[in-house]
């Protein structure tokens, strides 16, 4: 139990830290379009992941191959030890977790209002347990669908707060299917990362998913390459926390966490997101905060305490 509960708070302060991901993407989206931030972001995570990785090795002495690595597979073989079938599910969660779910997700939050992404992203945990039961014959307990139901409501109560006037130019459709594509990337993503976990340590793989993942980024970041301008000092410092808290940290934290949790009890953790990101936009933005988004927030705070609820683990 006590590991189960470790590994969900790995998970959960890197919900934390994505939270604030929200404040600082809007003060790098001041000199970079959307699809460069990516990946110039995960670009500079996998060489901060590299430098790390090549500082261990040197102070152990040169990185020795694994028992399934052969021989003159090059680089990430010698240097992580993974053998090929591992290095392509690796890539693959790197595909669907970062280019995957950020690009759907940048595309979608073009065209559909911010409440709606913010209702859609808490549909993933619903998304996700549906997907795996589907995968793995894995059902949901009551309790974990109460949970989940509860924490849709208080993010549509908190969302339903700061509803706006429709903004011209919005497709709706195109933002919902986009969205809910990133919801279906991010939920493989996870049942990837508990496949491999076992054989791969969270800094291994969270190092070579950034490097595929900021690899896959550069098709998308021609797209909008060309709006980027020069960084002032706070974009600077916000895109410094992105790489270094958001890119580095938070993922080593949840794919750490993955390894103790359930796929659906880790996206539940995703509904905290809105709740803290209202909590960083008052903090440091000034916004205000209503007595609704903090009841919605306590509501989405009960229903992920609920939906995480899991059998005890040996």
């Amino acid at each position: 139990m006590r590991s189960y509960r470790a590994h969900f708070l790995a998970a959960a302060l890197s919900m934390v830290i994505w939270s604030a991901s929200f404040v600082a993407t809007k003060y790098v989206y001041q000199s970079m379009a959307p699809f460069t931030t990516g990946l110039v972001r995960f670009a500079c995570a996998a060489a901060l992941f590299m430098l790390f990785k090549f500082a261990f090795a040197r102070m152990k002495g040169s990185p020795r191959l694994s028992e399934g690595a052969v021989e003159g597979q090059g680089a990430l073989f010698q240097l992580f030890g993974f053998d090929r079938e591992t290095l392509k599910l690796v890539a693959l969660s790197g595909f669907l977790g970062i280019t995957c779910y950020f690009g759907f997700e940048n595309i979608g939050v073009k065209y559909t209002s911010a409440t709606n992404c913010s209702l859609i992203v808490a549909s993933f945990p619903a998304l996700t347990a549906f997907l795996e039961f589907l995968v793995y014959r894995k059902r949901p307990t009551v309790v974990q669908v109460a949970g989940m139901a509860l924490a849709f409501i208080g993010v549509a109560v908190i969302v339903a707060s700061a509803s706006g006037p429709v903004e011209p130019g919005r497709n709706e459709l195109a933002g919902v299917v986009f969205l809910m594509a990133a919801g279906v990337a991010w939920a493989f993503y996870n049942f990837i990362v508990r496949k491999v976990s076992a054989e791969v340590s969270s800094f291994d793989l969270s190092a070579v998913q950034s490097v595929f993942g900021a690899l896959l980024f550069v098709p998308l970041a021609l797209v909008d390459a060309n709006q980027t301008q020069q960084l002032g000092p706070d974009s600077a410092l916000a895109l410094l926390f992105l790489v270094v808290g958001c890119s580095f940290a938070a993922y080593i934290l949840y794919n750490w966490g993955l390894e103790g949790i359930s796929a659906a009890t880790a996206v539940s953790l995703l509904n905290l997101i809105p709740v803290l990101g209202v909590v960083f936009g008052a903090l440091v933005l000034g916004e205000s905060v209503s007595l609704q988004q903090v009841v919605g927030g306590a509501v989405v705070l009960f229903g992920i305490y609920l939906g995480s609820r899991e059998p005890e683990r040996d």
